[in-house]
């Protein structure tokens, strides 16, 4: 069996399904999205008043990425499938064959391991947050969004960031 690629070009297929989603559905989310940059190799999201480190960007994935001072430092949310098709509809090739789901189109496959994820992300620990902690050891970094400030983080920043009125607009 020839091992599948991801492809080095991503078509604006899964862009428009996640507009056609997101605008469908716009209401249920908890801060209000916006387009920061559409190419067709990548889709670039914010939140206003988020913090500059977290970063959103849809491809063949839908990652949120902390960065500090230059580097990616975590992923807070790293997703991604391979669609196939088959007689019966679309499969996920990264999930295991006993488990994988039978969708009637990419755009359901995007939407149910994609798309409907990364709303709970946004609405159930991204909104709810007030500090981002990032952590080091050994090599290793990671972040955390909190409620309270971690005095074991090596810095903890504010999640959402006030506009010059003093109002957090993401919230």
């Amino acid at each position: 069996m020839t091992a599948k690629r991801f492809p080095r070009s991503i078509r604006p297929r899964i862009q428009r399904a996640f507009f056609q989603w997101w605008h469908s559905r716009k209401a249920r989310f908890a801060v209000p999205l916006h387009v920061v940059i559409r190419r067709n190799d990548c889709l670039e999201l914010g939140v206003i008043g988020l913090t500059p480190l977290i970063s959103i960007t849809l491809t063949w994935e839908i990652c949120v990425a902390v960065d500090w001072s230059g580097q990616c430092w975590d992923l807070l949310l790293a997703l991604e499938t391979l669609p196939s098709r088959t007689p019966n509809g679309y499969v996920c090739e990264m999930c295991k064959a006993e488990d994988r789901t039978v969708y009637p189109s990419r755009e359901a496959l995007w939407i149910d391991e994609l798309f409907e994820p990364f709303l709970e992300l946004i609405n159930n620990e991204l909104a709810n947050a007030s500090w981002l902690a990032l952590y080091q050891s050994v090599g290793a970094t990671w972040a955390t969004l909190e409620n309270a400030a971690d005095e074991k983080a090596i810095h903890c920043v504010p999640v959402w960031v006030a506009d010059s009125e003093g109002q957090m607009p993401g919230r």
